[in-house]
């Protein structure tokens, strides 16, 4: 009842304005940009709006692979370290200046600045003297080099295989700067580089972009992101014909699934894992075969099909599906007798108990209540401890909880992201690696992974430490998150992309007759 009404007033204000103009797309922002600065855009909304207004060297497709820009070429010497990038000398920003080598290089060094320390500064930490730079024990950055504006230079301290990926997020972007070393504005708005420039902000309530360049036919002129940061609002915009693009609130998509949108709902891998992480340097957690019993103790297909439905798949080890190209052979079930059998050889026929951390959140409550309940029944008595995200995230990282649900979401799509910061021994604690796990073979794996360059043989690595962390155990394995957009019919071109900034709305088209 509250709904209809709702939706009635937005008919009623819908129809009190001018028809949508057909030259705009139409979509939203859950939040607010916080800044449009590159080398401080942190939220997700900034990263979005900084992506398009800017360019950069590389760009990430809607696959998530990293597609040149700025870039025209480029080589790579044998050791892996050195790279020669070859840039186009046509582009420019709106001021008339270059988007060449030396902004690019004015833009890296502020990125490392120590008198400006940005929160995004690991995105180029991989370069020669990036460390001594940001630190400020040095001037130097060996591993930057712009001989002319159409050549950059990129020298790494070793080779890391997801490098140019880096330099397609979004504290890579490239602008112009002010006298002050900030990023040009006009007025309030900054100078555009990219596929798009800002035209309107208004803060708290929209921006709306406008295409930069050529406009092919049919494609949109303008990009409107309106700000609404609850999703039932969203979900009320786009069935009175406010939005062209909709992502889905968990609670609502099993009735639009069954609904005469059903054909237009796009689907999307997020790359993104939820689990439950045991801290192997722990009591029982120890033993492997503890912590294998609990993962066949609870019934995944349960859990996924009770709390999630079609919002998630089956996490089958920490690397998302989108990014690995096969799943472990042996795999856990659901099995209390196997569970208890494991937990006798590892003796503890008796059973222990045990203590899972969690946030405030009801969705996570609900999740531990039924984990509780399975791990009851094979002698684990599970006491939930509940603490806000400060306390909580300090008892992890310090390694005072047994156990906890969290989640991981990559900074960039590639499946090092899932592997090397979540256990590599190096990175235990709040490096990432939050279960304290350390395992020599697997760190050597995971050494390997960063410096083996792309190709099968680095695909069939990450299979292989993808199954070996499985077996391992040191989560309980639950899902993988899947995002469900809704696109109005009228509009093609468009594809939900596997990174956040993977989408540059340029393939969009439109047919006028696609307005409500």
């Amino acid at each position: 009842m509250r709904r209809g009404f709702f939706l009635a007033l937005l008919v009623l204000a819908a129809c009190s304005r001018s028809g949508p103009d057909p030259s705009t797309f139409r979509a939203y922002l859950g939040e607010e940009a916080q800044n449009l600065d590159p080398a401080f855009a942190v939220d997700k909304a900034s990263g979005t709006l900084v992506s398009l207004i800017y360019p950069a060297l590389f760009r990430f497709d809607v696959n998530g692979k990293a597609q040149p820009d700025l870039v025209k070429s480029w080589t790579l010497n044998e050791d892996g370290r050195l790279y020669s990038f070859h840039l186009h000398t046509d582009r420019f920003f709106d001021d008339g200046s270059p988007a060449g080598a030396f902004a690019t290089a004015a833009c890296f060094r502020r990125l490392l600045d120590p008198d400006h320390p940005s929160p995004r500064r690991w995105v180029l930490s991989e370069l020669l003297g990036a460390k001594g730079f940001t630190s400020g024990e040095s001037d130097e950055l060996p591993g930057l080099f712009a001989p002319n504006d159409s050549t950059l230079i990129l020298r790494l301290r070793e080779p890391f295989s997801p490098f140019l990926g880096l330099l397609a997020m979004p504290a890579a972007r490239i602008y112009p700067m002010d006298e002050e070393g900030r990023p040009a504005r006009r007025g309030r708005l900054p100078v555009a580089g990219g596929p798009w420039r800002l035209s309107v902000w208004k803060r708290g309530d929209r921006f709306l972009l406008e295409r930069r360049g050529d406009l092919p036919e049919g494609a949109f002129k303008n990009l409107s992101f309106r700000i609404i940061p609850q999703p039932f609002t969203a979900v009320a915009e786009f069935e009175v014909g406010n939005l062209d693009l909709l992502t889905l609130p968990q609670a609502e998509i099993g009735h639009w699934l069954n609904s005469e949108w059903a054909p237009s709902i796009l689907r999307r891998d997020e790359l993104s894992v939820s689990y439950l992480g045991l801290n192997t340097a722990k009591g029982p957690l120890k033993d492997l075969r503890v912590r294998q019993a609990l993962n066949w103790a609870v019934d995944q297909k349960a859990l996924l099909r009770t709390l999630r439905g079609a919002s998630a798949r089956a996490s089958l080890g920490p690397v998302p599906p989108s990014l690995r190209g096969s799943t472990p052979a042996d795999q856990f079930r659901y099995g209390p007798d196997r569970a208890k059998a494991l937990l006798a050889e590892a003796g503890y026929a008796e059973g222990f108990e045990l203590e899972i951390w969690q946030k405030e959140n009801p969705e996570v409550s609900r999740l531990l209540e039924a984990v509780q309940a399975y791990l009851a029944e094979v002698g684990v008595r599970v006491k939930i401890v509940v603490r806000d995200w400060g306390a909580f995230k300090d008892a992890v990282n310090s390694g005072r909880a047994d156990a906890f649900v969290m989640d991981w979401l990559a900074d960039y799509p590639d499946a090092e992201n899932f592997l090397v910061p979540t256990f590599h021994s190096a990175n235990r604690g709040g490096g990432g690696n939050r279960a304290s796990f350390d395992d020599e073979y697997v760190d050597l794996l995971l050494d390997e992974l960063s410096h083996l360059p792309e190709g099968s043989s680095r695909d069939d690595l990450v299979d292989r430490l993808n199954e070996v962390i499985y077996n391992k155990a040191p989560w309980i394995w639950l899902w993988h998150p899947v995002s469900l957009q809704v696109l109005r019919p009228g509009i093609s071109g468009y594809q939900p992309p596997l990174i956040f900034n993977g989408q540059d709305y340029l393939e969009l088209r439109h047919a006028d007759s696609h307005r409500p």
